[in-house]
């Protein structure tokens, strides 16, 4: 996509956008009405404005764009070529976009990072503070190395043709959550069974207990009627290999996954069946886990799933969850 609107005649003589910043963005519309649909002129934040179009970041910096209507047209209002709109048939006069190759936006140590272009002629410029590329900014050489969380742009100049549209990505370097030292673990996570009405599974530790125990793995299938309930989960998690992983949790009604006390899924909330995904690294060893359930009736599901170094997605299984007698 462009990041910019065409300017057409203003239906309304004054609109306001309520910016997500906090901000106002309005158009306003002087001498308007059904005889009289063509701009004479127009002010951005007071200041002429010749272009018949506008780029987002103009509406999001907040301000008034103010226009003066006439019954005929002002032929001189935005005729120059550099006040046109670029149509997407002209893309050939910018030079192409460059290529990012990489393993993933996030990571635990650094990330190698390769840009290529389809032009051998292309000259490639980077930032990595997320400001624009230009021919004073770096010039792509060979791979770069992130060892921080990143916002890398980018973009490509050919001679005689337009800089290309920028490439822009944020690279966010994982925090490592650390193994713990713990002794006397055996096979399975413990769990504390509730029943109540509960609002959400963060409040099911707040009702009383019915019953205890461990289970092989996290599991709600016991319960098999439409009754409401919860579960406390707890136990430790044996991480193979250092390295990202990638957590999900499918749940009806709600559920919430903590690793080392950390909130690494927030799949809570009463909904039906669904699956949210969060990635985290972890060091190996033993890992505090902790998952919290609520089910308000009905239908019910609960999986935990993990995908790391060298392993496929696949529900946790009974082999790497263990807890402390």
């Amino acid at each position: 996509g462009m990041d910019y609107y065409v300017i057409g005649s203003p239906l309304f003589d004054k609109a306001t956008i309520n910016l997500e910043n906090g901000k106002k963005f309005e158009i306003v519309a002087r001498n308007n009405g059904p005889d009289r649909p063509y701009i004479q002129s127009a002010a951005l934040n007071g200041t002429p404005y010749d272009k018949s179009w506008l780029r987002h970041g103009d509406i999001m910096r907040g301000g008034a764009l103010v226009f003066e209507m006439g019954d005929k047209p002002n032929r001189q209002w935005g005729k120059e070529k550099t006040d046109r709109p670029r149509s997407l048939k002209s893309r050939f006069a910018y030079a192409a976009a460059p290529k990012l190759s990489f393993a993933d936006i996030q990571f635990p140590d650094s990330m190698n990072v390769a840009i290529s272009s389809d032009d051998a002629k292309a000259r490639i410029f980077y930032t990595l503070d997320g400001g624009e590329p230009s021919e004073t900014s770096t010039r792509y050489i060979e791979p770069i190395v992130l060892k921080e969380s990143t916002v890398l742009r980018t973009k490509s100049l050919v001679d005689g043709l337009h800089p290309s549209w920028p490439i822009t990505v944020h690279f966010e370097k994982l925090d490592m959550l650390n193994a713990v030292e713990v002794s006397n673990l055996t096979p399975g996570v413990a769990y504390v069974y509730r029943e109540a009405n509960f609002p959400n599974a963060k409040s099911v530790s707040r009702y009383p207990a019915l019953k205890s125990g461990v289970m092989a793995t996290f599991n709600v299938d016991s319960v098999r009627d439409e009754r409401q309930f919860g579960y406390n989960f707890a136990g430790y998690l044996q991480v193979p290999q250092t390295g990202v992983y990638t957590f999900a949790v499918e749940a009806n009604d709600g559920a919430v996954l903590y690793i080392n006390d950390r909130l690494i899924v927030d799949n809570d909330g009463g909904h039906r069946a669904q699956k949210l995904f969060s990635k985290i690294g972890l060091v190996k060893g033993w890992h505090p886990i902790k998952v919290d359930y609520f089910q308000q009736g009905l239908a019910k599901s609960l999986v935990v799933i993990w995908q790391g170094p060298g392993m496929a997605e696949q529900e946790i299984p009974a082999s790497a969850l263990f807890h402390q007698e």
